[in-house]
């Protein structure tokens, strides 16, 4: 059953002997013990003191059913229907809870689990699989941050553990790509590593492998005849191949790209 207040006299009317009733709209008994349901203006605003604060808001010791499935309870905020739940800031924007449990900050897309926008990217399609998605129409960064001394990780797991990694070690200043739980490319400042070799400056001292006269530097070679025993023009030509195989396998394994 509701009540209404009636017969509310102004407050300096009203006196501590005084009755406020609350009359049944569709009766003036109560349908329970069928009697008037009053109470005397002392007690009526004693009660309301302890309901309502000076500054107008209202304390919530207990949970709060508000009815039609809304309520306020202690530890959760139910939504009274599938639109879906609004906690907005007074511009309008904020956070929104879409029926069946997908979260957006700053948009009401709600196509993935949790889609934070900055500002929205005109006829974009998000994948299928995606279970979350981060917008701006702007160049973005999502940051990881961490201290000086400790390293920030993307990691990518199976059932049991984690097998894939791209890690940041602020101690050593290295990017690294972990896979199957090895590293196979670490990168600093000065150069580049492959399989888990440390990072090496890039290779220098090799200069353009050609076909050229007599008397040029080491690696250009002269032309090659057929009356040469060897296939190069003299013996020291055949010496400077070498030399130059030998230096690109030195260099391809500096950067751990051969054993």
């Amino acid at each position: 059953m509701s009540s209404q207040l009636t017969n509310l006299p102004e407050e300096s009317s009203v006196s501590a002997g005084d009755w406020i009733y609350f009359v049944d709209i569709d009766d003036t008994t109560d349908s329970s013990d069928g009697s008037s349901k009053k109470v005397t203006y002392t007690n009526f605003l004693s009660s309301l003191a302890g309901v309502v604060t000076a500054d107008g808001t209202v304390p919530l010791t207990a949970d709060w059913d508000i009815g039609a499935t809304f309520k306020i309870e202690t530890e959760q905020i139910i939504a009274r229907s599938s639109e879906g739940l609004k906690l907005y800031e007074d511009g309008g924007t904020g956070l929104f809870v879409k029926d069946g449990g997908n979260v957006c900050v700053n948009n009401t897309v709600g196509d993935v689990r949790f889609h934070m926008r900055e500002s929205e990217v005109a006829g974009v399609t998000v994948a299928g699989n995606s279970i979350a998605v981060f917008e701006e129409n702007d160049n973005t960064a999502i940051s990881i941050v961490t201290p000086i001394d400790k390293a920030g990780s993307v990691l990518f797991h199976d059932e049991a553990t984690a097998k894939g990694e791209i890690r940041y070690d602020h101690t050593t200043d290295r990017l690294m790509l972990i896979a199957n739980s090895t590293t196979r490319i670490e990168a600093d400042g000065t150069g580049i590593g492959f399989f888990d070799t440390d990072p090496v400056a890039q290779q220098s001292g090799l200069t353009q492998i050609t076909f050229t006269a007599p008397g040029t530097p080491d690696y250009a070679f002269q032309d090659v005849t057929n009356s040469s025993p060897y296939g190069f023009t003299d013996a020291e030509e055949l010496r400077t191949f070498i030399s130059v195989v030998s230096a690109m396998q030195l260099a391809l394994k500096a950067y751990g790209l051969i054993s």
